[in-house]
């Protein structure tokens, strides 16, 4: 039995009290193309520059409703194993369920053909927002205007794939104020290489599902082919062995799917009042059937129980923001932002068009008379029948492909044939059983929904019972065969007609009323709301500038916050899980199937560092769609990936709040450990460590400066000289342990200093360090700026003071580069200097604590550190460790 738990408050009153118009904290899905840089320059001082993003945004992938990354030169694909599921199920038999035994691809050679699948990369973007617009005239009605818009977008988009091969979409941003071209690269060679089971990916079940914490496996690795070869990807993710820490600045980019944050009151109350009571009608009585379903035996488990899951989900999630959209609160602030508006419009040139937010309320009243039959009918929906959807396509095509491709219904311009025709010629298996579940579930809604004398429903049944008319249409379908779809739609409108088949003939009898209630919808609603929201959105960017970001439409989006945890019912929810958290849910849940281990990690668990990190929480803004977004530091490094929202998420869809909405993710560190102690899938592993190395050959051979030089060979001190004078005649020992030169606690302080030559100017040095133990700092490092020294302290003062000393006479404690961070004992963490002639500059991981100006400022050191220069590094009353110590010179 499901367990059921009311949706906790997240005081929402108080939060939402003072909400602002424009964007607050870490919200935000950002077009790549507008980044919010002063944001994140104020709040992070971090400037993401057009080469990060347009790396980054060519190495994601949309992945057919989720989203995924390239993290090899070889087209490797991360994504989450409950994206990937479909194809899990579709490439499964009854002998070999990969559902219940996970995959891995012992060679390239086992890598399993997905049928239907095809993920596209966003190549390049084009504002077309003037070319669209002015293809409606002034005197256009709105839904003369809307089908001239409709039209210029194919056109746009013929064209645009004509000249650059690429396949070609406007996309709609704003509710119709702007429109750009987004031209991808499309893949349909998709291929499986590893997937866990689905016990570990989905651990915990519909019970954990939308909580935190979590301790889910949930990824799933798929390889691009192109000609029956990998691609060769420039452009991939290099994967970070480090993970994240608490509090450390992650970028998510992933495909949300539709936010309506920018909604007027109005339509909110129509979402709020029409289209969540019936969405969830619909998956509560979907979710018992397919229980029954399932409950029949293991082949009905098998075939079912994935669609199950889908249904729970989108239940879960649904109740969750309807609870936000019944929180009076809530459409309080949205009231206030609608009103700011508004005075603001009323203050601008008057239109003849009339009020937009009057137009947008009578639409949605209109819409509310027929919303159930268009809803029922919309798309071959909610016809989850496999064969039905091959029917109606078959139906669809026949009618449309006559026509130029401009005036054909936007799915069947020629820009998405090639699409439609990958999943009409899929040889996914068909399973009779689901088909006639489904089938006889659908007919009977349409009974509930319509009444059993409706026309419509007259037709559908044909004089039987929905049980009989299901079974006649599945077993009577002739469209289970490949062949026999490609042959009709060849022939076209002849075969159509001309088909005995009755599940044509069922796509047949409901497609007149289908595009009639899709016409009157795109002419009496869509249409309005395009306009109507197109002029708001001229206010709100006349009001705001561009600082404000489009909801998401299920395209290539960037968000960002830090990894931290919350607070719930008065107990802080720490940001990471761990595997020994893992282990002990599953023993605190014994007997609970939904948190039953797989063999292999019981029979594993000692080979797996109970510590490693392996889900956790950071405040970026997501949604649906983004299930298999990287997460990304700074450097671009992938550090997790995205599966889930918290249970105070949900509401997102509406409002955002960083107050105790999280994003939950898998840590690169679980991935990487699981792959390699529990599946043993070394290839696999050595292939993402193999495009790290080329990653960061690749990027030292693109750096016009200088070779690197290294300071310390990670075997040997030759190089560097042991302090033995002054303060330094009780030192600690040092020597070279794990390919680190140690420093260890003596009675004060422990130094070395360079003997080698070493610039004055113009120079960068990296490094690892880390606290061994003690309360002070790890590493003092002295270095000239100029011909003054200077000493960068890490951890001092009690263990968190971070400046240099001396600026103007006044110590790391007490100047302008003074910083506080928390350093934890046995954690490595990188650090850059860099010395120019115009500044001084400090990185910590991916964050810049010191960026100091040299104009006007005096450099000097403590008398300790004298025998340190011109390049020492020592410590105090602390053992600390250093590595990978290099320099770069500059230019």
């Amino acid at each position: 039995m499901t367990r059921t738990r009311s949706l906790r408050r997240t005081g929402w009153c108080v939060l939402l009290a003072a909400w602002p118009l424009a964007v607050r904290a870490d919200e935000g899905m950002w077009l790549l193309t507008a980044p919010p840089r002063d944001l994140l320059a104020r709040q992070y001082r971090f400037d993401p520059s057009p080469e990060w993003l347009e790396h980054v945004q060519k190495s994601c992938v949309d992945f057919g409703g989720g989203s995924g990354s390239i993290i090899s030169p070889d087209g490797l694909v991360l994504t989450n194993h409950h994206v990937g599921v479909d194809e899990l199920q579709k490439l499964s038999t009854p002998e070999r369920n990969l559902l219940k035994t996970g995959f891995l691809a012992a060679t390239r050679r086992e890598e399993l053909k997905c049928p239907a699948l095809e993920v596209k990369i966003l190549w390049s973007i084009e504002d077309v927002t003037e070319r669209i617009t002015a293809a409606a005239k002034p005197e256009d009605t709105p839904a003369q205007a809307y089908e001239a818009r409709r039209r210029e977008m194919s056109r746009v988009e013929q064209a645009s794939r004509e000249a650059t091969g690429l396949d070609s979409e406007v996309v709609t941003l704003y509710h119709g104020a702007r429109y750009h071209l987004y031209r991808f690269k499309r893949y349909d060679d998709v291929r499986l290489v590893m997937a866990p089971e689905q016990q570990i990916a989905f651990f915990g079940g519909d019970t954990d599902n939308f909580e935190y914490p979590r301790y889910d496996l949930d990824c799933c690795f798929f390889r691009i082919y192109e000609n029956d070869q990998p691609i060769r990807s420039e452009h991939y993710l290099r994967w970070s062995p480090n993970g994240g820490s608490d509090g450390e600045l992650m970028f998510v980019f992933g495909h949300p799917g539709r936010t309506d944050r920018q909604l007027t009151v109005d339509h909110l109350a129509f979402t709020r009042d029409v289209v969540f009571p019936y969405t969830l009608n619909y998956l509560w009585r979907e979710e018992v059937k397919l229980q029954t379903f399932c409950g029949r035996g293991a082949e009905h488990r098998r075939i079912g129980h994935n669609d199950l899951l889908s249904v729970q989900n989108a239940r879960k999630a649904r109740t969750g923001g309807l609870a936000g959209l019944l929180d009076p609160a809530v459409f309080r602030v949205k009231a206030a932002e609608e009103e700011r508006i508004r005075r603001f419009a009323a203050t601008q040139p008057a239109d003849a068009k009339g009020d937009p937010w009057s137009r947008i309320a009578a639409a949605q009243a209109n819409y509310r008379t027929f919303y159930t039959r268009h809803r029922l009918l919309r798309g071959g929906r909610p016809f989850n029948s496999e064969l039905y959807r091959i029917a109606f396509t078959l139906v669809r095509l026949a009618e449309e492909l006559p026509k130029p491709s401009p005036e054909r219904l936007r799915e069947y311009r020629d820009s998405e044939l090639d699409s439609v025709y990958l999943a009409l010629y899929s040889p996914a298996p068909i399973y009779e059983e689901l088909e006639i579940h489904y089938m006889t579930s659908v007919l009977s809604l349409l009974a509930e929904q319509l009444g059993a004398g409706d026309p419509l429903v007259v037709k559908a049944l044909a004089g039987r019972s929905p049980e009989q008319r299901a079974v006649e249409l599945v077993r009577g379908c002739g469209l289970k065969d490949v062949e026999t779809r490609k042959r009709i739609a060849q022939e076209g409108k002849p075969a159509i007609e001309a088909s005995q088949d009755p599940m044509i003939g069922l796509a047949r009898a409901l497609d007149p009323e289908s595009r009639a209630l899709r016409k009157r919808f795109e002419d009496e609603v869509e249409s309005v709301e395009r306009e109507c929201y197109a002029r708001i959105g001229a206010v709100r960017f006349a009001l705001l500038g561009e600082s404000v970001y489009p909801d998401a439409t299920g395209t290539l989006r960037m968000a960002f916050g830090p990894i931290r945890g919350f607070t719930e019912n008065g107990r802080a929810v720490p940001p990471f899980t761990t595997f020994e958290g893992l282990y002990r849910r599953a023993e605190e849940r014994a007997g609970d199937p939904q948190f039953e281990l797989p063999r292999r990690w019981i029979d594993r668990r000692a080979a797996l560092d109970p510590h490693t990190p392996l889900n956790f929480v950071l405040t970026a803004d997501i949604i649906g769609g983004n299930s298999g977004s990287p997460v990304v530091n700074r450097q671009g490094r992938l550090t997790g990936l995205i599966f889930d929202g918290n249970i105070q998420s949900l509401v997102l869809d509406f409002v955002y709040s960083d107050e105790q909405a999280r994003a939950v993710a898998v840590d690169s560190r679980a991935i990487l450990a699981a792959l390699e102690k529990v599946y043993d899938a070394r290839d696999l592993v050595e292939e993402i460590r193999r495009g790290a190395a080329v990653a960061e050959a690749g990027a030292a051979r693109a750096d016009p400066s200088p070779a690197v030089t290294s300071l310390f060979d990670g075997k040997t001190l030759d190089g560097w000289k042991v302090i033995t004078d002054g303060v330094y005649a009780d030192h600690g020992k040092v020597e070279v342990r794990d390919g680190a030169i140690a420093l260890d606690r003596g009675g004060k302080q422990t130094g070395i200093v360079y003997t080698g030559e070493f610039p004055r100017e113009n120079y960068e040095v990296s490094f690892e360090a880390r606290r061994v133990a003690g309360y002070d700092f790890f590493c003092g490092m002295t270095f000239p700026i100029g011909q003054q020294p200077c000493t960068l302290i890490l951890g001092g003062w009690g263990g968190s003071v971070v400046g240099l000393s001396n600026v103007d006479g006044q110590n790391a404690s007490e100047n302008v580069t003074t910083q506080g961070m928390n350093f934890e004992n046995g954690r490595w963490y990188d650090f850059r200097l860099r010395v120019t002639r115009e500044r001084v500059q400090v990185w910590i991981d991916d964050e810049q604590p010191i960026d100091l100006p040299r104009e006007e400022r005096e450099f000097s050191v403590w008398y300790e550190q004298e025998p340190c220069k011109p390049f020492g590094i020592s410590t105090w009353d602390t053992s600390g460790e250093i590595r990978n110590l290099r320099l770069k010179r500059l230019p």
